[in-house]
């Protein structure tokens, strides 16, 4: 019998996302070798959150864990800081 969703969402948000999103914005420029490291890392989380067998795929856990894909959470967060970069005055000029 596997886990249930129910009873180990919190792991999933308070334990495993904030240290794999921690500093993300950096791994925009990070090489292919490092983010499919941690895209490994955030798979085998979302399998024991998820309570899944190993041929279970990942879209399906991403779907059913409500979580995102490691890629499209650093995307976000660069483009976030990005727009908060933008707004500080005299940032551009040296």
């Amino acid at each position: 019998m596997g886990l249930f969703r129910t009873n180990h969402a919190p792991n999933l948000s308070h334990v495993h996302s904030p240290l794999l999103t921690y500093c993300c914005e950096l791994l925009v420029v990070a090489g292919e070798n490092v983010l499919v490291s941690l895209e490994k890392i955030q798979n085998q989380s979302l399998r024991i959150v998820a309570g899944a067998v190993k041929s279970t795929p990942i879209d399906a856990m991403l779907m059913l864990t409500g979580d995102k894909s490691l890629r499209t959470v650093i995307q976000e967060k660069d483009l976030i800081l990005w727009e908060k970069i933008i707004r500080v005055p005299g940032c551009f000029s040296l």
